[in-house]
């Protein structure tokens, strides 16, 4: 049958739970686990990063697909129109992964008007409706 998402998550969490070496298991309760997985998928942002700040094409091969979590930007919200975008560059020197994003405004955005960004990419959000 039909998974519900709610069960999704806990089914989620006791799946990475059990995969836990017995020493790690007892680090990560699985209601945290449950938790974090609800906030990657409410924060997280697809994305691609940019290892060279000059690479253009945010599909170079310069660029690292997968997600993305940044303190602030997930206040904005989607629009598929837009007043604003981001990119994300990796931290200069660092090989783990880390990233820094930077939100442009692609018009001036009166004080007080919300900031929104688009959740799918460039591609997507350009394809004719069928």
């Amino acid at each position: 049958g039909t998974v519900h998402r709610e069960e999704a998550y806990a089914a989620h969490a006791a799946h990475i739970h059990a995969a836990l070496t017995d020493e790690a298991r007892p680090t990560a309760p699985l209601e945290d686990l449950d938790w974090l997985l609800r906030s990657v998928r409410a924060n997280a942002h697809n994305m691609s990063v940019q290892h060279d700040p000059a690479a253009v094409a945010l599909r170079s091969p310069a660029a690292t697909i997968g997600l993305g979590m940044f303190f602030w930007l997930h206040l904005a919200n989607h629009s598929c129109v837009p007043n604003a975008f981001f990119t994300a560059t990796s931290a200069c020197g660092r090989d783990d992964g880390a990233a820094i994003a930077t939100l442009y405004a692609l018009r001036n955005i009166d004080e007080g008007e919300e900031v929104f960004i688009s959740y799918v990419d460039s591609t997507t959000l350009l394809s004719p409706v069928t």
